[in-house]
C-alpha cells in the first residue's frame, strides 16, 4: 500500500490509501468492510499503533481491498491506467469523485492536499555514516516541525535566501521494540518514505534544524520486495534534481548499512515505538539552495519528495 495523510475540500486531516490517480478515504470506507463504530480515529498515527481495534494497517488492507474490489473495471483501470509518477499529481483517470452505495469514498488527488504521511512522528532520528566509524550516527530532530510534499520552504534567521539539505531515506516504525534483533528487525518496518531535513548554513543560534519535509506517502515493505535482497538491502535508483536539472544520481544499495542494522543499533537499550521514524542520508554532502529554487529527491517506488525555497 500506499499510504497518504490527506485534507479534504472539505473536511479535517485523516489517513488514506493511494489508488492510481485517487485517494481511498478509509473513514469513508470502513462500513464496506467492518463494523467500526464511527466515533474512531483515522489517522496514520492511530493505524501504526493499532490501539483501536478496528485501526491497523491489516484493516487498511482489508478496507482497500473491497474497495477495490467493488469498483467496476472500467472505473478501476481509469485510476491506474496513468499511474502515478512522483507525488501523484498526475490525475487524468477520474473524473470526479467515486461513491459507493452513496458514500464519496474514492477522491481524486487534485481535489485533496497531501499533508506528510505521519504529520507528527512519535520520534525522528536522523542517521548518518563516515567510513572512519564502526557504528552508525544517530542524533535527534525536532519531529514537531514535520511538514509535507509540495510545502513551501521559508528561509529563517540569517536572511540569507541559502538553506542547506540532508536528504534522506526513512523507515517507520510499525510495533514496539527494544533490543531488537538484527534478523528481526525488518519485522518492524511498517513502511519507507523520503525525508529532507532543511537547516540555515549562516545560522549562530545553535537552531540548525529548523524544518523537515517528508512523503510524499508511507510505502508498505511489500511494495518494494523486487528490490530487496536477501540481506534487506534497498536497491532503490535516487535522483536529486533542482529546478528540474540532475544534480545527483545514486543507488541506495550502496549504504553501509541496512535499515534492520540501524533498528537493531537504535534500539539498545531504548523502546522504539510506533510512529518512531529513522532517516538514513542517501550521501554525506548536502545540498545548497537559494530562494525560488525546487528540490526534489526521487526514489524508486517512493515517488518524488519536491518543495520550493521562498
Amino acid at each position: 500500500m500506499k499510504l497518504v495523510t490527506f485534507v479534504p475540500p472539505d473536511g479535517q486531516p485523516r489517513a488514506g490509501v493511494l489508488l492510481g490517480d485517487a485517494v481511498i478515504d478509509l473513514a469513508a470506507a470502513a462500513p464496506l468492510a467492518l463494523d467500526a463504530p464511527e466515533d474512531v480515529q483515522w489517522d496514520m498515527l492511530s493505524l501504526l499503533q493499532g490501539r483501536q481495534e478496528d485501526v491497523t494497517l491489516d484493516t487498511a488492507e482489508e478496507i482497500t481491498g473491497v474497495v477495490i474490489d467493488a469498483l467496476g473495471s472500467s472505473t478501476l483501470e481509469a485510476l491506474t491506467s496513468n499511474g502515478t509518477t512522483g507525488n501523484g499529481s498526475h490525475d487524468q483517470g477520474l473524473a470526479g469523485n467515486v461513491t459507493i452505495g452513496g458514500v464519496e469514498m474514492l477522491l481524486p488527488l487534485r481535489q485533496v492536499s497531501l499533508l506528510a504521511p505521519l504529520p507528527r512522528p512519535s520520534s525522528l532520528r536522523l542517521v548518518d555514516t563516515e567510513d572512519d566509524q564502526p557504528f552508525p550516527l544517530i542524533t535527534f530532530g525536532n519531529h514537531g516541525a514535520v511538514v509535507g510534499p509540495d510545502a513551501d520552504i521559508v528561509t529563517p534567521f540569517s536572511g540569507s535566501g541559502y538553506l542547506g539539505c540532508w536528504l534522506a531515506m526513512a523507515c517507520v516504525i510499525g510495533q514496539m521494540g527494544r533490543d531488537i534483533a538484527v534478523e528481526e528487525a525488518a519485522d518492524y518496518i511498517a513502511g519507507y518514505t523520503l525525508l529532507n531535513e532543511w537547516h540555515d548554513p549562516y545560522d549562530e543560534t545553535g537552531l540548525a534544524d529548523f524544518a523537515y519535509t517528508m512523503g510524499p506517502y508511507l510505502v508498505t515493505p511489500d511494495e518494494l520486495e523486487l528490490y530487496t535482497d536477501d540481506e534487506g538491502a534497498l536497491a532503490l535508483t535516487l535522483n536529486i534534481r533542482i529546478n528540474s536539472a540532475t544534480h545527483w544520481r545514486g543507488n541506495f544499495a550502496t549504504q553501509r548499512f541496512t535499515f534492520a542494522a540501524l533498528i537493531a543499533h537504535a534500539s539498545r537499550d531504548v523502546t522504539l515505538y510506533p510512529g518512531d521514524v529513522i532517516g538514513y542520508a542517501v550521501r554525506h554532502e548536502d545540498v545548497y539552495v537559494g530562494r525560488g529554487d525546487m528540490i526534489e529527491l526521487e526514489a524508486t517506488g517512493l515517488g518524488v519528495l519536491s518543495n520550493r525555497v521562498v
